[in-house]
């Protein structure tokens, strides 16, 4: 079974994986993970589950991006039965 669906949370996947119902899918252009029900039918996205990581960075460890520059790239995730590994790469200019 191979689901498939539309995942508009992350246009330029790099990464995804599947652990249980769910599939996790890193974003590299937005830095985001998007998440989507694994159904008999497809895929079903779920955008409130949707983490955007430089919001999470400046959001809990009180990041400052003051720069156009600065991105957050998901390059790839890793899944298993008790955790999902997530692969991101961040760069910024001073």
């Amino acid at each position: 079974n191979n689901p498939s669906g539309i995942i508009t949370q992350a246009p330029n996947a790099h990464g995804a994986a599947a652990s249980g119902d769910y599939l996790y899918i890193t974003d590299y252009d937005f830095g985001k993970i998007a998440v989507a029900k694994i159904t008999e039918t497809g895929l079903v996205e779920d955008t409130s589950k949707t983490i955007d990581l430089k919001q999470a960075i400046i959001k809990h460890c009180g990041a400052v991006f003051e720069s156009e520059y600065a991105w957050v790239h998901g390059e790839g995730v890793i899944a298993s039965s008790f955790h999902v590994l997530f692969r991101f790469f961040l760069t910024f200019k001073c």
